[in-house]
This record gives structure tokens, C-alpha cells and sequence, in this order.
């Protein structure tokens, strides 16, 4: 996401004031991140991340498709593996998501996580 998206020079707050999502994303290595972000009307989980990338120690992402075809692909350098390896994956309060996070959307208190791993 671009930051003129977001209204110029937009730089989310480190600790918002307001209504918040968390994202924690789990590498499957030991190292996991945790963002706290303020929450807006219609946010998508593809925005909570895109916030999380816009953080001043954010991550980085990429993403293929769009709207309801978007899929996430790598997050700080680290790829889906596709087939039967290992792939980001979703959940928003511990469910696992059955769309794409280009349209989930999110409410205050949820907590996205992403983990690196196999589907079970």
C-alpha cells in the first residue's frame, strides 16, 4: 500500500489512542510480531497489514491478485512454499479465515493472526 492511499504523509500511531486491532505474525522460527493499530470503519485485514508495513520497525509483504483474490505470498522475505509446504495463513479471534484479507473485515479488538505453516 501506498502512503498517499492512507492521506499523504500518513504515519501510524505506535500506540494508538482510539479503537485498535492487534496483528501478530508468526514466522514459525521463534520470531514473532506483534502491531497494535488503530481501527477504522470497513479496515480489511490487508489494511491492518499494510498499516503494520507503514510502522516505523514495520514488516514488508507482498501480495498477488486483488479484492477477494488477494493472497498474501511472503512476508519479510519469507515465501509461501505452496503444494503441501508451508504458507501464511489467517486467522482473525483464533477462527480461521474462509476469505481472502482483501475483503475480511475487521472490527475493533480483533486480533489477526498470521502464522507461516501448513494447513491442518
Amino acid at each position: 500500500p501506498k502512503a498517499d492511499r492512507l492521506g499523504g504523509d500518513f504515519q501510524p500511531a505506535e500506540r494508538p489512542a482510539g479503537p485498535a486491532v492487534a496483528i501478530v505474525i508468526d514466522f514459525d522460527d521463534g520470531l514473532v510480531k506483534h502491531y497494535q493499530l488503530a481501527w477504522r470503519g470497513n479496515m480489511t485485514v490487508l489494511d491492518a497489514l499494510g498499516d503494520a508495513s507503514l510502522r516505523q520497525r514495520g514488516i514488508r509483504y507482498e501480495t498477488k491478485g486483488s479484492g477477494d483474490m488477494t493472497m498474501i505470498v511472503a512476508i519479510d522475505g519469507l515465501a509461501n512454499e505452496g503444494g503441501g509446504g508451508r504458507n501464511w495463513i489467517y486467522r482473525v479471534n483464533g477462527k480461521l479465515a474462509q476469505k481472502s484479507c482483501g475483503v475480511y473485515e475487521v472490527q475493533a479488538k480483533d486480533v489477526i493472526l498470521w502464522t507461516f505453516g501448513t494447513y491442518e
